[in-house]
Protein backbone atom coordinates (compact mmCIF):
# COMPACT_ATOMS: atom_id res chain seq x y z
CA UNK A 1 0.00 0.00 0.00
CA UNK A 2 1.76 3.07 -0.86
CA UNK A 3 1.55 6.35 1.38
CA UNK A 4 2.99 4.58 4.46
CA UNK A 5 6.28 6.19 6.10
CA UNK A 6 7.67 5.71 9.62
CA UNK A 7 8.46 8.67 11.36
CA UNK A 8 10.05 9.01 15.11
CA UNK A 9 9.06 11.55 17.45
CA UNK A 10 10.24 12.38 21.08
CA UNK A 11 11.25 8.58 21.17
CA UNK A 12 7.61 7.56 19.57
CA UNK A 13 7.15 5.53 16.37
CA UNK A 14 4.60 6.42 13.91
CA UNK A 15 3.47 4.58 10.86
CA UNK A 16 2.28 7.63 8.98
CA UNK A 17 -0.06 7.72 6.01
CA UNK A 18 -0.31 10.87 3.41
CA UNK A 19 -3.19 11.22 1.48
CA UNK A 20 -3.24 11.80 -2.05
CA UNK A 21 -4.88 14.09 -3.75
CA UNK A 22 -7.02 11.78 -5.73
CA UNK A 23 -8.08 9.56 -2.41
CA UNK A 24 -11.46 10.87 -0.38
CA UNK A 25 -11.75 10.71 3.35
CA UNK A 26 -14.15 8.96 4.80
CA UNK A 27 -15.31 11.15 7.77
CA UNK A 28 -17.55 8.57 9.15
CA UNK A 29 -14.70 6.27 9.90
CA UNK A 30 -12.22 8.81 10.38
CA UNK A 31 -14.68 10.58 13.70
CA UNK A 32 -15.68 6.50 14.76
CA UNK A 33 -11.51 5.50 14.99
CA UNK A 34 -10.39 9.19 16.77
CA UNK A 35 -13.38 9.45 19.15
CA UNK A 36 -13.24 5.61 20.47
CA UNK A 37 -11.02 3.33 21.82
CA UNK A 38 -11.44 0.22 19.99
CA UNK A 39 -9.64 -3.30 20.89
CA UNK A 40 -7.70 -4.09 17.98
CA UNK A 41 -7.30 -1.31 16.27
CA UNK A 42 -4.35 1.30 16.41
CA UNK A 43 -5.45 4.52 17.74
CA UNK A 44 -5.07 7.52 15.10
CA UNK A 45 -4.47 10.87 14.55
CA UNK A 46 -5.48 12.98 12.26
CA UNK A 47 -3.58 15.95 10.89
CA UNK A 48 -4.24 18.89 7.83
CA UNK A 49 -1.41 20.87 6.79
CA UNK A 50 -2.53 23.14 3.27
CA UNK A 51 -3.66 20.52 1.27
CA UNK A 52 -1.73 17.83 2.75
CA UNK A 53 -3.63 15.26 5.08
CA UNK A 54 -1.84 13.17 7.47
CA UNK A 55 -3.01 9.92 9.33
CA UNK A 56 -0.89 9.23 12.44
CA UNK A 57 -1.04 5.81 14.21
CA UNK A 58 1.40 5.28 17.16
CA UNK A 59 3.14 2.08 16.78
CA UNK A 60 5.39 2.30 19.72
CA UNK A 61 6.49 -0.78 20.85
CA UNK A 62 4.70 -2.86 18.55
CA UNK A 63 6.41 -5.36 15.80
CA UNK A 64 5.15 -5.95 12.43
CA UNK A 65 3.25 -9.00 11.89
CA UNK A 66 5.84 -10.17 9.31
CA UNK A 67 9.13 -9.40 11.73
CA UNK A 68 6.98 -11.43 14.38
CA UNK A 69 6.34 -14.46 12.37
CA UNK A 70 9.88 -14.36 11.61
CA UNK A 71 11.31 -16.03 14.96
CA UNK A 72 9.46 -19.67 15.57
CA UNK A 73 6.15 -20.00 14.53
CA UNK A 74 3.65 -22.86 16.44
CA UNK A 75 0.36 -23.75 16.06
CA UNK A 76 -0.62 -21.35 19.08
CA UNK A 77 1.12 -18.79 17.84
CA UNK A 78 -0.64 -18.85 14.31
CA UNK A 79 -3.82 -19.53 16.00
CA UNK A 80 -3.65 -16.43 18.36
CA UNK A 81 -2.80 -14.02 15.32
CA UNK A 82 -6.11 -15.32 12.94
CA UNK A 83 -7.90 -15.21 16.51
CA UNK A 84 -7.12 -11.39 17.07
CA UNK A 85 -7.23 -10.39 13.47
CA UNK A 86 -10.46 -12.25 13.22
CA UNK A 87 -11.80 -10.15 16.83
CA UNK A 88 -10.61 -6.68 15.14
CA UNK A 89 -12.81 -7.64 12.16
CA UNK A 90 -16.28 -8.15 14.10
CA UNK A 91 -16.57 -4.99 16.37
CA UNK A 92 -16.36 -3.51 12.18
CA UNK A 93 -20.05 -3.26 12.22
CA UNK A 94 -20.47 -2.11 15.59
CA UNK A 95 -18.71 0.71 14.79
CA UNK A 96 -19.73 1.17 11.79
CA UNK A 97 -16.67 0.76 10.00
CA UNK A 98 -16.01 -0.53 6.53
CA UNK A 99 -13.96 -3.74 6.44
CA UNK A 100 -12.38 -2.29 3.14
CA UNK A 101 -10.66 0.35 5.24
CA UNK A 102 -9.00 -1.92 7.41
CA UNK A 103 -5.49 -2.43 6.03
CA UNK A 104 -4.68 -6.43 5.07
CA UNK A 105 -0.91 -6.41 4.64
CA UNK A 106 1.21 -8.23 7.60
CA UNK A 107 4.07 -5.06 7.09
CA UNK A 108 1.28 -2.76 8.70
CA UNK A 109 -0.73 -5.60 11.27
CA UNK A 110 1.35 -5.02 14.29
CA UNK A 111 1.83 -7.07 17.11
CA UNK A 112 2.39 -6.68 21.17
CA UNK A 113 4.89 -9.56 21.93
CA UNK A 114 4.56 -9.24 25.29
CA UNK A 115 1.18 -9.67 25.11
CA UNK A 116 0.62 -11.53 22.69
CA UNK A 117 -2.00 -8.96 20.81
CA UNK A 118 -2.90 -8.36 17.36
CA UNK A 119 -3.42 -4.53 16.43
CA UNK A 120 -4.44 -3.39 12.77
CA UNK A 121 -4.92 -0.20 11.23
CA UNK A 122 -7.90 1.11 9.87
CA UNK A 123 -7.34 3.73 7.20
CA UNK A 124 -10.72 6.03 6.84
CA UNK A 125 -10.10 6.94 3.11
CA UNK A 126 -12.68 5.90 0.94
CA UNK A 127 -12.85 2.29 -1.08
CA UNK A 128 -14.56 0.21 -2.54
CA UNK A 129 -16.73 -1.68 0.15
CA UNK A 130 -15.33 -5.37 0.95
CA UNK A 131 -17.87 -7.64 2.31
CA UNK A 132 -16.79 -10.19 4.91
CA UNK A 133 -16.36 -13.23 2.54
CA UNK A 134 -13.75 -11.03 0.62
CA UNK A 135 -12.15 -9.77 3.51
CA UNK A 136 -11.64 -13.65 4.69
CA UNK A 137 -10.68 -14.43 1.57
CA UNK A 138 -8.04 -11.89 1.12
CA UNK A 139 -7.11 -12.94 4.81
CA UNK A 140 -6.46 -16.46 3.73
CA UNK A 141 -5.27 -15.41 0.24
CA UNK A 142 -1.82 -13.44 2.02
CA UNK A 143 -2.13 -15.99 4.86
CA UNK A 144 -1.47 -19.26 2.95
CA UNK A 145 0.91 -16.83 1.01
CA UNK A 146 3.20 -16.26 4.01
CA UNK A 147 2.97 -19.54 4.89
CA UNK A 148 4.43 -21.06 1.60
CA UNK A 149 7.15 -17.83 2.73
CA UNK A 150 7.95 -19.36 5.93
CA UNK A 151 7.54 -23.07 4.77
CA UNK A 152 5.07 -24.08 7.46
CA UNK A 153 3.90 -26.87 5.66
CA UNK A 154 7.02 -29.13 5.84
CA UNK A 155 8.02 -27.40 9.24
CA UNK A 156 8.02 -29.97 11.93
CA UNK A 157 7.63 -26.78 14.15
CA UNK A 158 3.80 -26.41 13.06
Amino acid sequence: MNGFTYEEQNNKNYLVYQMQAEEGLDRLTLEMMANNRIEGLIPLNYTQVNDSIYIKYDITGLDSLRKYLQGVVNRGKLLGVLESIADAAMVAEEYMLKLSSYVLDEEYIYVDSAAKKVFMIVLPVIREETSVEVFLKELLTGWEILRMHLCLSRSPRF
